[in-house]
């Protein structure tokens, strides 16, 4: 039936397919819907199905789904790098926060974001210094998603390069700054602000 000449059936049957996967996965069978999700992510479908069908090869996976997540956000397929950024908040496993904050150098700008906001939605602090080093990449994209992170992922530590950007960017840039500055509340923020408001009077 996939291969079917009719668009108006084709589109409905992979419709049929991923809702029947889905509801393998929440009865429990995740092996007969990760074996669905994969023939229907390995054919010629469109973007769109190929994304959705990766994204539940990832929530049948089960202890496996970090792996694919991985592998998803380093490899080069768009389709595929979307869903495994998408899920990338996910995983509860302890390993999670470190095996995707060793991404980060390895991906090109725009992935580099976008894995910066998961990691600040999933609160993985162990990616701080990691996303504090992005704050000055070449990248205003970049730039932008780690200041804004760096609220909360970081700490008092981070005032004086979140109070610089904030004094000398413009725009998105200054704006994201300014955000994380209001948001940080690990570790003595007052009195780094402090300390940082009489450095710059001095």
């Amino acid at each position: 039936v996939l291969s079917t000449t009719n668009a108006s059936l084709h589109n409905a049957v992979v419709d049929a397919l991923l809702r029947a996967a889905n509801q393998l996965v929440a009865d429990g069978n995740r092996p007969a819907a990760s074996n669905l999700f994969e023939q229907l992510y390995r054919s010629r479908e469109t973007s769109g199905v190929r994304t959705a069908a990766y994204a539940g090869m990832i929530r049948a996976a089960g202890q496996g789904a970090l792996a694919l997540i991985l592998k998803g956000i380093e490899g080069t397929d768009g389709p595929t790098q979307l869903a495994a950024l998408q899920l990338a908040r996910a995983p509860r496993d302890p390993a999670a926060g470190q095996a995707l904050t060793d991404l980060l150098p390895k991906v090109q700008p725009p992935v580099q974001a976008a894995l910066i906001d998961a990691l600040s939605q999933r609160g993985d602090l162990v990616s701080a210094p990691a996303v504090a080093k992005l704050a000055a990449s070449r990248s205003p994209e970049v730039r932008a998603a780690a200041l804004d992170a760096l609220g909360v992922l970081g700490d008092a530590g981070v005032v004086p390069l979140l109070a610089e950007s904030a004094a000398t960017e413009a725009g998105s840039l200054k704006a994201a700054a300014r955000r994380a500055l209001n948001r940080l509340n690990r570790g003595p923020v007052v009195d780094a602000l402090v300390t940082q408001l009489k450095e710059g009077n001095s």
